[in-house]
C-alpha cells in the first residue's frame, strides 16, 4: 500500500513540475496565435453578386458560365440583372446596392474623382464596335453619319456610352448638329429597325459569337463599316484597340465577311469593389481564366484575362493571381477547402515556428527546475566546509553543526521525482559527510 502511494506522489509531483514548465509555453504559443490571427482574414463569403447586363445579353452569358465555376468550388455567384456598363458602375459605387464586382466596357469609367473605391481585376475579351448602316456607299468615317438616324443603345449601356463619345469626336450628334436623330432601343430592337429601314445605321457592342451579328452580316441591303484609321482611334482613346475582323471568319461557307474588316474594340473586364475580399479576386481569376483563355476571332490562346486594355486602377491581389499559377492545394481541392487551408496553415506556421524551439528547450527546463531544488543547498554546504579549514571559534562551529542539523532535517522533507532521487542523496550524503567532521572539531574545541 506505502508503495502505490509513493509511485502516485511521485507522479503528482512529476505532474506538477510539468505543468509548472508548460503553462508559460502554452502562453506563448496562445500570445502568437493571438497576434498571427490579426493577420488572417475572415473566410470569403460564400455568396456573391455580379452585375451584369440585359438578360440574354453576351455579359449576362459571360457572368452565368463564371457562376458555374463558382458553383464547383463551393460557392454562389449571383448575376444581376443591369441596364448596362454605366449602371453597373452606378451599382458598385453605391454601397447599399449589394454588387460585388460587375462586368464592364473599356471606356465607361466614371471621371477620375469618382471612382474611388473601384478596382480593376482583369480584361477578359475584345468586344469591337460593329456600326450596320443601310447605305449604297460605302460608309468609311463616322462623318458621314451626319444627318443620319442612328440607333446608340439605351441610356446606362456601354455602347450609348461609346458611340456618343465618338460621334461627338467627329462632329456628329452635338449641340450644334440639329440633323442627327440619335435614338436609344436596346440591340435586339435596333437590329429590326434597320432591317426596316427605321434607322440608318445601328451602332451595336458585342462578341463576334452574338448572333444578331451574323444576321446582320447576312443582309443584303445592311453593310458593316470599316474603320479604315482604327490605329489612330486606338492612340487616341488609351482605351480603344484595333482588331481586324478576316474573311471568311465568321462563316467559312458563306465567306462572311467577303472581306478583312477594320474595327475598333475596347475590352470587357471585370471589376470590384476595393474592399472585394482576396479569397473572391482569386476565385474571379481563375473564373475568368477558364472562360476565356482559349482565344477568340480577335485574339490568340492565352491573351486574356490581362492586366492590360484597362483604364481603371488595377487591384494588386488580382496581378498576383494573375501572374502566379495555382499553387498545389487550388490544382487539387476546391476552393473552399484549399482557401481553408491556407488559412489554417497562415495560423499555424508562426505557432509551429515558436513552438518547436520551446519544445527542444522543455526538457532541459524541467531538468534545471528539479536540479535547482537540490543544489540551492550547496551554497550552504561550500560555505560550512570552507569554514572548517580557517580554525573557527567553538561558537562558529557550533552555529555550523546546528545548520547541518537543520539542513539534514529539511532535505528529508523534501520531494523529487524517482529519477532525481540520486542528486538528493548525493547531497544527504555530503551532508551526513560535513556532519561526520564537523562533531570532532567541535568535541575538541569545546574540551
Amino acid at each position: 500500500m506505502f508503495g502505490l502511494r509513493g509511485r502516485l506522489d511521485d507522479v503528482r509531483l512529476s505532474w506538477a513540475e510539468w505543468l509548472k514548465v508548460a503553462v508559460p509555453l502554452i502562453l506563448v504559443v496562445t500570445g502568437v496565435f493571438a497576434f498571427t490571427w490579426h493577420f488572417v482574414r475572415p473566410a470569403p463569403p460564400s455568396r456573391i453578386v455580379m452585375a451584369a447586363g440585359v438578360p440574354g445579353g453576351v455579359y449576362d452569358a459571360v457572368a452565368r458560365e463564371y457562376a458555374s465555376y463558382f458553383a464547383t468550388q463551393g460557392f454562389e455567384l449571383v448575376v444581376k440583372e443591369s441596364a448596362g456598363s454605366i449602371d453597373n458602375y452606378k451599382m458598385l459605387l453605391d454601397e447599399n446596392s449589394g454588387v460585388d464586382m460587375a462586368l464592364v466596357q473599356g471606356g465607361t469609367a466614371p471621371e477620375p474623382g469618382q471612382r474611388h473605391g473601384v478596382r480593376a481585376v482583369c480584361s477578359v475579351y475584345f468586344e469591337p464596335l460593329w456600326i450596320f448602316y443601310r447605305n449604297a456607299t460605302p460608309v468609311t468615317h463616322l462623318t458621314q453619319f451626319a444627318g443620319k438616324r442612328l440607333a446608340i443603345g439605351p441610356a446606362g449601356s456601354g455602347v450609348r456610352a461609346l458611340a456618343e463619345g465618338l460621334l461627338r469626336e467627329n462632329g456628329v450628334g452635338t449641340e450644334t448638329d440639329h440633323a442627327t436623330v440619335l435614338s436609344d432601343p436596346p440591340a435586339s430592337a435596333a437590329g429590326d429597325l434597320l432591317a426596316e429601314g427605321k434607322v440608318d445605321a445601328a451602332f451595336l457592342v458585342s462578341g463576334p459569337e452574338n448572333p444578331l451579328i451574323r444576321q446582320l452580316m447576312q443582309m443584303s441591303d445592311v453593310q458593316l463599316m470599316s474603320f479604315p484609321n482604327a490605329d489612330a482611334y486606338a492612340r487616341r482613346s488609351g482605351y480603344l484597340s484595333h482588331v481586324t475582323l478576316y474573311e471568311g471568319s465568321l462563316d467559312l461557307a458563306k465567306d462572311l465577311p467577303k472581306q478583312d474588316v477594320q474595327l475598333v474594340a475596347p475590352a470587357a473586364m471585370i471589376v470590384s469593389r476595393a474592399t472585394t475580399h482576396t479569397g473572391i479576386v482569386e476565385l474571379i481569376v481563375q473564373a475568368a481564366t477558364k472562360t476565356h483563355a482559349n482565344g477568340t476571332l480577335f485574339n490568340g490562346a492565352g491573351v486574356f484575362p490581362s492586366t492590360n486594355y484597362v483604364d481603371l486602377k488595377l487591384d494588386g491581389d488580382a496581378v498576383h493571381f494573375l501572374k502566379t499559377p495555382p499553387s498545389f492545394l487550388h490544382r487539387s481541392l476546391p476552393f473552399w477547402a484549399a482557401s481553408l487551408i491556407d488559412r489554417t496553415l497562415i495560423l499555424l506556421l508562426p505557432s509551429i515556428a515558436v513552438l518547436l524551439p520551446l519544445l527542444r528547450l522543455t526538457p532541459i527546463v524541467y531538468r534545471w527546475r528539479m536540479r535547482s531544488r537540490i543544489y540551492r543547498w550547496y551554497t550552504q554546504l561550500r560555505r560550512i566546509d570552507a569554514g572548517m579549514l580557517e580554525q573557527p571559534t567553538p561558537e562558529q562551529l557550533a552555529r555550523d553543526h546546528h545548520e547541518l542539523v537543520s539542513l539534514d532535517r529539511e532535505l528529508s522533507r523534501v520531494k523529487v521525482p524517482l529519477s532525481f532521487m540520486q542528486e538528493l542523496y548525493n547531497l544527504r550524503l555530503h551532508v551526513a559527510y560535513l556532519h561526520g567532521r564537523i562533531e570532532p572539531m567541535l568535541a575538541k574545541k569545546s574540551g
